[in-house]
């Protein structure tokens, strides 16, 4: 059995725990929003630069800070690609078409096109496409990955595979909704199990090829699909 789990320290652990969740959500939006406003570039929060901004640094920041996740995921790519490839094509066809079943009975149940996230996507791809590309193809794939992948499941991997699965796929889940919660749109939880199924197929992937690759490469063709959809859609 592959060993998924991290090898931190406490004190890096307590780090990485911070960065991905007060950091990521509260501290680094308050020290971006301070330091704009003191150079004189607010407008910059309010036409996207901001965004954009902040995704590029907690790209990079992130990267560096779980480079050894990283490089170890590489080598086990180098060594075994076969695996990381048919991993990648088996699972891809499943995951869509769990997606796409699920979506379709929560819409036929609830009356609900589309969930809150998605709307956003796509009213922000028609004002900012090179933002959404950015974080729909290199940001999201790259750091929810090591967050849900490489961190929740590679830490609690060791208690128990299953659990590791469970609350790594319904962080990921969450993650996608807690904006509509926040903001008193309780009906788009029943996005919920869509974006937890994503997340369970993500976690199969690094399970099958022991690579958090495979789960980023995954995560970007999801990802690449929805924005070539929207793009289509557009269109017409």
């Amino acid at each position: 059995m592959h060993d998924f789990s991290l090898g931190y320290s406490k004190k890096k652990s307590f780090f990485l725990l911070f960065h991905f969740t007060l950091g990521f959500f509260v501290v680094y939006p308050m020290i971006l929003f301070f330091v704009l406003t003191i150079l004189g570039i607010d407008s910059w929060i309010y036409d996207g630069k901001a965004d954009m901004l902040y995704s590029i640094v907690m790209l990079i920041t992130s990267v560096y800070f779980t480079k050894d996740l990283l490089w170890r995921s590489i080598n086990e790519l180098a060594e075994n690609p076969g695996k990381v490839f048919k991993t990648i094509i088996t699972t891809l066809p499943l995951m869509l078409l769990g997606s796409i079943v699920l979506n379709y009975l929560i819409t036929t149940l609830t009356g609900q096109a589309e969930a809150q996230n998605q709307t956003e996507i796509i009213g922000l791809f028609e004002q900012a496409p090179y933002l959404i590309i950015i974080q729909a193809l290199l940001y999201a794939p790259i750091v929810e990955e090591i967050m849900f992948r490489g961190l929740v499941f590679g830490g609690l991997s060791k208690r128990s595979m299953v659990f590791a699965i469970i609350v790594s796929s319904s962080l990921f889940g969450l993650a996608h909704v807690y904006n509509s919660i926040l903001s008193g749109n309780f009906s788009d939880l029943w996005f919920f199990p869509t974006y937890a199924l994503l997340g369970y197929f993500l976690n199969r992937a690094y399970i099958k090829s022991g690579s958090i690759i495979s789960s980023m490469a995954l995560h970007f063709l999801n990802n690449a699909i929805g924005l070539l959809a929207i793009s289509a859609i557009g269109l017409f």
